[in-house]
């Protein structure tokens, strides 16, 4: 007599070898796929590089980056190495010169906040930096202008971010450049000690006072740089930095 068929007609047997199958393919290679990442958003990778420290110890220090004479800046993906170190001068009459310097300044709390800061003469707020002066390498004008900008008027206080290693990750064209005007990125994480050192009210030498700071957390900063309520120069820096984040080793 003929075994009994069930399920579209198919035998028993067959129905027992599916079961298992499908048993072992949900305990044991699902997983494994839902692992690779393949399966993890660009989103999940910048948020789990967030939660551990972007300036790692083989990075370029900024005593070897002040004292190179190179003249060479690698291009915006494709970070400096401690064995690609650059000085850039400032030459406002060259085409496509690289004026300006960002600070993308993370404070190691948790999780990390990012600091922004609102000039009284601009729109929105932004990243701390300022002009590369003559003879000024881009992390002497990067640990210049931050000190400034995070004094509250005060010069005995301030925050110098020369000994937290900082690192220069790219350059852009600048929002309205009219000769294709350039500003570098430099990053750097700041310990939660420091955070009480970080005042408004600096800045004043330049003529831009910081009337007010900015802590953010990386999920803030993306939202805001989506709805375009930071300055255009601040989203083109947390994209370059979201970059940097899914494609630095």
């Amino acid at each position: 007599m003929a075994e009994t068929q069930t399920n579209g007609g198919l035998p028993p047997q067959i129905l027992k070898q599916l079961r298992l199958i499908r048993e072992k393919f949900s305990r044991d290679i699902l997983p494994q796929i839902k692992a690779k990442r393949s399966f993890v958003s660009n989103g999940e990778k910048r948020r789990e590089k967030t939660r551990r420290p972007s300036c790692q110890k083989s990075a370029i220090r900024f005593s070897t980056f002040a004292m190179t004479l190179s003249n060479d800046l690698p291009d915006v993906q494709s970070p400096i190495s401690k064995n690609r170190p650059v000085r850039m001068t400032a030459i406002p009459s060259q085409t496509g010169q690289l004026v300006s310097v960002f600070v993308v300044a993370i404070v190691t709390t948790d999780p990390p906040i990012y600091v922004f800061q609102k000039i009284q003469k601009k729109s929105a707020p932004g990243f701390p930096g300022g002009g590369i002066e003559n003879g000024e390498t881009i992390l002497q004008a990067a640990v210049r202008e931050f000190l400034e900008e995070s004094n509250g008027g005060d010069l005995t206080k301030g925050i110098n971010i020369v000994s937290y290693n900082p690192l220069c990750i790219g350059k852009f064209v600048l929002d309205r450049a009219v000769n294709g005007e350039q500003g570098a990125i430099v990053l750097v994480e700041i310990p939660e000690s420091e955070i009480a050192d970080l005042k408004a009210g600096g800045g004043v030498e330049d003529g831009e006072v910081v009337e007010k700071l900015f802590f953010w957390t990386f999920d803030e900063v993306s939202e805001k740089a989506e709805s375009r309520v930071i300055l255009p120069n601040a989203v083109k820096i947390w994209d370059l930095y979201c970059d940097h984040l899914v494609n630095a080793p």
